[in-house]
């Protein structure tokens, strides 16, 4: 069962929010978060689940559990006193016919009517906020620009931050709601439909409100709120969601006992390593899903579902991922590993155990800023001149020169001063000002540099129309959000990955694309 919705001024609507005669699509009247209404693959209620009420005519039909709502208190925008609730009071999920309750004010400004949303209904709002209007609602001009280019929940929205997973991305807006694009071959999109790409950002992640960082992973991605819980949804094979079962829905974990800060995640099913962390404003860090190489950090190699502490470490500041291990930055700068440390992939530490179930620290490193990983490597910036260092598996200079074999302890690159990191499938990439660099393999064109040649050494920096705020890599594309508030993407697009539209293995590109974000509901 999903997380409580807040009761707020405004209402999930299972297409665009009603209008005074509450006739909408699935529209909620005025305020009133859902009942557990059902989530259905022509377009979802909201934070959806069993049965549920909504105003309007419509509603969402379904049967994945999800979150109970509240009444809400009124309308969303304006001093109009908005309109009426529905025909249609309640709207049977999968397994039953309870109620929900319809919101008790109007609709967005009172308006009468209500556009129906894509796909048969539209995404639903966020709990406890309005439904999600577009230009044509009167909330957005006909075109949001830079640096606010995205209409969302009524206005135009910017950008706050982009992560990239192995064949999707996600991006969290300023009105804290998540859109992801690409692969939904596991629902790894989150908004309850079950087309297997879309390769734009479009419906919101469901459930998510106030998000402050999302974490895109192989085939599943979670992301964490203001408030400092911790939301996932996807592929859920090993317990990584956080709960037991096959719903691929998004679903709030639960048993972590303080504020999460940050979360991260990896997920290949190649690998059987499906798992997640979070990092808690304390300094520890929780770990659930696959633990078959000791990925977990607990002691054990038993998979679990719940979260459990990483044994020992309470002052982590960052945390970054491989496969099936991780790592984590302490307090005092130093850097400790746990998982799989065969000798193929060594995880830099003095241990020769092939599963590390408890962190060891990592030779030969010190002041450490940040650190990310990458398919059986991992690379940091330290040091006063902020160099990257990297170590592990080298087999196409992820790591640098000379390619080929293990290269243990860490191995200084080329590359400072850097400010930002980020590790793939067999190529890192590096951010210094407003430039991002990126080595290693290129057959995606993933380096971004116009050709699609390997190369150990960083050349000339990726070819952005404007200079890098932040930017994400992982396995084989990229995305960059630019100073401008736009975002670029580049590398694999089989499943649509870089947002332009385009979708197969063909397209993928080797100069960044513009992300369209036209098509947001």
């Amino acid at each position: 069962m999903g997380a409580r919705a807040d009761s707020g001024a405004g209402g999930i609507s299972g297409g665009r929010a009603g209008g005074a005669s509450g006739s909408g699509t699935g529209g909620k009247g005025g305020s009133g978060a859902t009942g557990v209404g059902g989530d259905a693959s022509s377009g979802t209620g909201g934070t959806s689940g069993n049965p549920g009420t909504d105003a309007g005519s419509g509603g969402s039909t379904g049967g994945e559990t999800g979150a109970t709502g509240g009444a809400g208190s009124g309308g969303v925008a304006g001093s109009e006193t908005g309109g009426t609730s529905g025909a249609d009071g309640s709207v049977a999920g999968s397994s039953g016919s309870g109620s929900g309750t319809a919101g008790s004010g109007g609709t967005q400004d009172g308006g009468s009517g209500a556009s129906e949303g894509s796909s048969g209904g539209g995404t639903g709002g966020l709990a406890g906020e309005g439904g999600v209007p577009d230009a044509s609602d009167g909330g957005c001009p006909a075109e949001c620009s830079a640096p606010r280019p995205v209409c969302s929940t009524g206005a135009c929205r910017g950008i706050r931050q982009v992560s990239v997973g192995g064949y999707h991305a996600c991006a969290v807006l300023d009105d804290g709601t998540v859109r992801c694009w690409g692969d939904n071959t596991m629902r790894t999109l989150g908004d309850g439909t079950d087309a297997p790409y879309y390769p734009f950002p479009a419906r919101a992640v469901l459930g998510v409100r106030e998000a402050v960082q999302v974490s895109a992973c192989h085939e599943h991605s979670c992301a964490v709120t203001r408030s400092g819980s911790v939301w996932c949804w996807g592929d859920n094979y090993y317990g990584q969601l956080g709960v037991d079962g096959r719903g691929r829905l998004p679903v709030q974990v639960q048993g972590l006992d303080d504020q999460a800060v940050e979360v991260g995640c990896h997920g290949d099913s190649d690998f059987s390593s499906g798992f997640t962390c979070a990092r808690m404003s304390s300094g520890k860090v929780y770990c659930w899903g696959a633990n078959f190489n000791g990925q977990l950090g607990n002691g054990s190699l038993t998979s679990s579902p719940t979260p459990t502490p990483v044994t020992g470490l309470t002052d982590a500041v960052q945390i970054a991922f491989g496969p099936a291990s991780a790592c984590a930055i302490r307090s005092g700068g130093s850097v400790v590993c746990w998982g799989d440390n065969r000798a193929e992939v060594p995880l830099g530490t003095a241990s020769t155990e092939p599963e590390l179930k408890t962190p060891e620290p990592v030779l030969g490193l010190s002041d450490v800023h940040e650190i990310a990983g990458g398919l059986f490597y991992y690379c940091a910036i330290a040091g006063d001149e902020r160099t990257v260092k990297c170590w592990g598996w080298n087999d196409w200079g992820q790591i640098g020169p000379p390619v080929g074999g293990i290269l243990i302890p860490p191995f200084d690159t080329n590359v400072k001063p850097a400010e930002e990191l980020s590790g793939g499938w067999r190529s890192s990439c590096a951010r210094r000002g407003g430039d991002v660099y990126c080595w290693g393999n290129n057959w995606r064109g993933q380096l971004g540099n116009g050709t699609n040649l390997d190369s150990p050494v960083i050349t000339t920096p990726v070819s952005l129309a404007a200079p890098a705020k932040s930017f994400h890599f992982s396995w084989a594309a990229a995305c960059a959000l630019l100073e401008t508030g736009r975002v670029q993407c580049w590398g694999e697009n089989y499943y649509g990955l870089i947002g332009d539209g385009s979708v197969g293995v063909e397209t993928s590109t080797n100069v960044p694309k513009f992300v369209d974000w036209s098509h947001v509901e």
